[in-house]
């Protein structure tokens, strides 16, 4: 029946209901409302067909492409120094340069960071900006011995073991490729980073066999442990690439990602270099060097917005 035609019998029904006893008047109310609820349906349907096609105003297929997230990342690094130039206070008389050489470890020391994830992210193209609280270690050891010229058993060995410790507030930014349309969209990136540096420690540990007293008497001395962030320039920038999957299980999306980050910066501050008379005394002086670092990030984020009516954030 249209609406004009139930118009029309509600129409007829108010005047026969006028002249009607209170039964027929109780059979024709019943008759109305049974009407009323077959053609309120229709009305909200068609109003909502209105709306929707408003809401969207012919843009539904970018709108429903697009989404922004928030969320929080917390992971683990692990770092590789890169040496340039060496350096240290002392100078070697009988042998070359390389014997103050120091040993550097590599990807050994255990790093920590944590910070937040702004994404956006259109069909398969994602860009994060990922600013975080990071600290990076690394260590290197190095080997000194004095021998007596005149009866080379009498010999003094030191061993020094240096570990340092980085702090730095960084803004990383990655643009990613996501494959796939599923729940789990791996992805790969690439982008740069740049961090400003609020701390330094360095700790130092000294051992070694002194055999110039006539017996191996073993050489053990308290570790050091000084603040070093005139050591070092206050940033660091590189280079990174970053490989990982997003799995959407639902209103939000957690996050799973590796990155490579490949510094491009002397972190050695060249003007205080040989400024510290503690490390002065024990030949100790930084070299040129970069940082090279490997982290694992896993994170939450939730969408800023949803994109249907069903509230789904789902593309």
């Amino acid at each position: 029946m249209s609406v004009s035609s139930r118009l029309e019998f509600i129409r007829r029904l108010k005047n026969l209901l006028s002249g009607s006893s209170m039964k027929s008047k109780a059979i024709g109310l019943l008759i109305f409302c049974l009407l009323f609820l077959l053609i309120a349906p229709d009305n909200a349907m068609a109003q909502k067909r209105n709306n929707k096609k408003k809401y969207y105003s012919g843009n539904e297929s970018s709108f429903l492409s697009q989404q922004w997230y928030l969320g929080l990342l917390i992971g683990a690094n692990i770092t590789k120094p890169v040496p340039g130039t060496r350096y240290s206070t002392f100078s070697p008389i009988d042998a070359g340069p390389e014997s103050l050489y120091k040993n550097y470890e590599k990807f050994n020391k255990i790093g920590v960071q944590a910070g937040l994830d702004f994404t956006y992210q259109y069909k398969m193209l994602v860009v994060s900006l990922q600013p975080n609280f990071r600290r990076e270690s690394f260590a290197y050891s190095n080997q000194y011995m004095w021998v007596d010229e005149t009866n080379s058993e009498n010999t003094l060995e030191l061993n020094y073991y240096q570990e340092h410790k980085l702090d730095y507030i960084e803004i990383p930014l990655i643009v990613k490729f996501s494959f796939l349309q599923g729940n789990i969209k791996p992805f790969i990136g690439a982008g740069g980073y740049y961090g400003w540096l609020v701390n330094a420690n360095k700790s130092i540990t000294v051992d070694g066999i002194d055999r110039a007293s006539g017996s191996d008497y073993p050489y053990n001395k308290e570790s050091l442990s000084v603040g070093a962030s005139d050591l070092f320039v206050n940033y660091n920038a590189g280079v990174l690439g970053s490989v990982g999957f997003n799995y959407d299980p639902g209103n939000i999306r957690l996050t799973f990602e590796i990155q490579y980050r490949y510094g491009l910066t002397n972190i050695a501050n060249t003007a205080n270099r040989f400024t510290d008379n503690r490390l002065a005394g024990i030949g100790d002086a930084l070299d040129d060097m970069s940082l090279n670092n490997l982290a694992i990030n896993l994170g939450v984020l939730f969408p800023l917005r949803f994109l249907s009516n069903e509230f789904s954030s789902t593309e």
